[in-house]
């Protein structure tokens, strides 16, 4: 999931894939991070699942998942509440 979150909003991916009409393909990138972050937030109560996101050393970027929590609020992809709780989320994996 940690691969996903970066591919969709690294600062990289807006540069990479530049598609003009994504309805055209069946490509919906709000709808996937909607739901990677659903994910996210369903699995938090499993510090198992907290330890392995914080352990991917490949894919666990704290400025990519900070600028996702802003996308999500910025494009109103997530009720407001929902990104407050992927921020809170996000506050718990930073300090393990």
């Amino acid at each position: 999931m940690n691969y996903t979150v970066c591919q969709l909003n690294s600062n990289e991916a807006s540069k990479k894939y530049k598609i003009k009409d994504l309805s055209e393909i069946k490509f919906d990138p709000k709808f996937i991070m909607k739901k990677v972050v659903e994910l996210y937030l369903n699995f938090q109560v499993y510090d198992i699942f907290l330890d392995s996101v914080v352990k991917d050393k490949r894919s666990f970027l704290p400025e990519v998942f900070e600028r996702t929590a802003d996308l999500l609020e910025n494009n109103n992809v997530l009720e407001s509440h929902l990104v407050a709780d992927f921020r809170t989320l996000l506050k718990k994996i930073y300090n393990m």
